[in-house]
């Protein structure tokens, strides 16, 4: 919302953002799902369907949980189920250390406890993808292709990126980001400030 008034203020165009592939949100009323059998009953138009499913194996672990919401997606002309379920909070004792993270320029990463996390491929991938954004019109169509695949890669970069923070922080201590408000107009600044040093 403040990026639209933003641009509003500017005398830009604040342009809607629109989808394509809006998911069907399915909730306790809507589907039932059933573990042992790996059938899901789902409401549709013309009635209830029964729906044969499969676990991916990194999802085996969560399997029996009870479920809550799900959405259903289709990529590639293929159906995908996203299933939320609740999972019991493990009992954690409570810890007064305070761990601060900071999202670098050059390091996706680095704790205040002297963990280097990420990996400089990440930007380097997001460094190729700007430039080829620049190049022909049969570059930027090869990017719209890649462009749901690129949306993956980054979404792994940050789901990976967040378990190693909690993975090297003590159980029950305090994990504090930055703030990231106005991170590209203050990047800027720092790289005009180095070239006019």
């Amino acid at each position: 919302m403040k990026s639209a008034f933003d641009r509003k203020a500017k005398g830009r165009k604040a342009g809607q953002p629109q989808s394509k592939l809006c998911p069907i949100r399915y909730n306790e009323r809507t589907y039932v799902l059933n573990w042992q059998t790996q059938e899901v009953s789902l409401s549709t138009l013309e009635g209830r369907i029964l729906i044969p499913f499969q676990v991916p194996p990194y999802s085996s672990k969560y399997a029996g949980y009870q479920v809550t919401t799900a959405d259903l997606c289709i990529r590639n002309g293929r159906y995908w189920l996203h299933v939320v379920v609740s999972v019991p909070a493990p009992d954690g004792s409570q810890s007064d250390e305070i761990i601060g993270v900071d999202l670098g320029l050059n390091r996706p990463a680095v704790t205040s406890n002297r963990h280097f996390l990420g990996s400089h491929h990440w930007k380097e991938v997001e460094r190729r993808r700007k430039l080829q954004s620049k190049g022909t019109k049969s570059a930027k169509r090869h990017l719209k292709k890649l462009s749901g695949r690129s949306l993956r890669f980054h979404r792994d970069c940050f789901h990976v990126l967040s378990k190693h923070i909690v993975q090297n922080a003590t159980p029950g201590s305090t994990i504090v980001i930055e703030n990231l408000t106005h991170i590209r107009s203050t990047s800027k600044i720092r790289r005009k400030g180095r070239a006019n040093a």
